[in-house]
């Protein structure tokens, strides 16, 4: 893939102060252009500020963030980017996300026609949806006046989304996958690891190379400075051969939440 580097993107969940504005500065320096963050994490301020002392010029650095978890309909998706924006410091977003699926496909499609105006009016360059079912991903796509651009899903080795990921290819889709490390189980898993000593790399840039051969944005967090280095910089243009055997990993094992059973809200 080529310059895929640039597809790899910062996560922020879980990072706090000065954490995150660290991890962010770390991951810029580096060369990451991609930083994702959500009103939910309570970091926007710390990002925004990350990347207004960078010294990068704004047009290229591409900045997510999502629509707080509880948030719904219309009117509340327009008041709440407008927040986020003041919090990250920033005159538009690159991506806006709704985090996740209202319990009702009618409150979704309400949150979308907010999504659509926020797109329409210049508050932000694309528009998507995470955690979100296939099933309504569809009925989304028929009633969208302007359809998803990018969609954020769980995905690892053991959940490697193939559908749905295909679906999503068709439908011209990006995916951006989070969890790649499966809260850590990639590192415990030994043909993961027999994998990456044949291959003399670390079971991180497997995956990361993995991922980036499927063809899908990876997000990646971490709070040591030479980890975010390496897992940029150490990746690898994978075989056919390594990457059907790492398909033959897949068994559907989910580590956060399943949008399709367990609604955040």
């Amino acid at each position: 893939m080529k310059n895929q580097k640039k597809f790899i993107g910062i996560g922020t969940f879980l990072l706090e102060g000065a954490d995150t504005y660290t991890c962010v500065s770390s991951a810029l320096t580096t060369g990451y252009r991609l930083v994702d963050t959500a009103s939910v994490y309570e970091n926007e301020r710390e990002v925004g500020k990350a990347i207004e002392d960078s010294g990068i010029s704004r047009e290229s650095i591409f900045v997510s963030t999502k629509l707080f978890a509880k948030r719904k309909g219309y009117k509340e998706t327009i008041e709440e980017c407008k927040e986020s924006l003041k919090r990250l410091g920033l005159s538009y977003l690159d991506i806006y996300f709704i985090h996740w699926m209202p319990r009702t496909y009618e409150d979704l499609l309400d949150t979308w026609r907010g999504m659509e105006y926020l797109y329409e009016n210049g508050y932000c360059k694309a528009i998507g949806v995470c955690n979100i079912t296939l099933y309504y991903l569809d009925k989304l796509l028929k009633d969208a006046k302007i359809p998803p651009m990018f969609c954020q899903i769980e995905v690892h080795p053991f959940l490697q989304q193939e559908v749905f990921i295909e679906y999503c290819r068709a439908n011209h889709i990006e995916v951006i996958g989070y969890g790649l490390f499966a809260k850590g189980l990639v590192f415990e898993n030994e043909t993961l690891k027999v994998l990456a000593q044949k291959h003399h790399t670390t079971v991180a840039n497997l995956i990361l190379s993995w991922a980036l051969k499927k063809g899908i944005i990876p997000l990646v967090k971490s709070k040591s400075v030479n980890r975010i280095k390496t897992n940029f910089t150490d990746n690898f243009e994978m075989s056919a051969e390594l990457f059907s055997d790492i398909r033959n990993l897949n068994d559907g094992l989910r580590v956060y939440r399943d949008p399709e059973n367990n609604p955040y809200v």
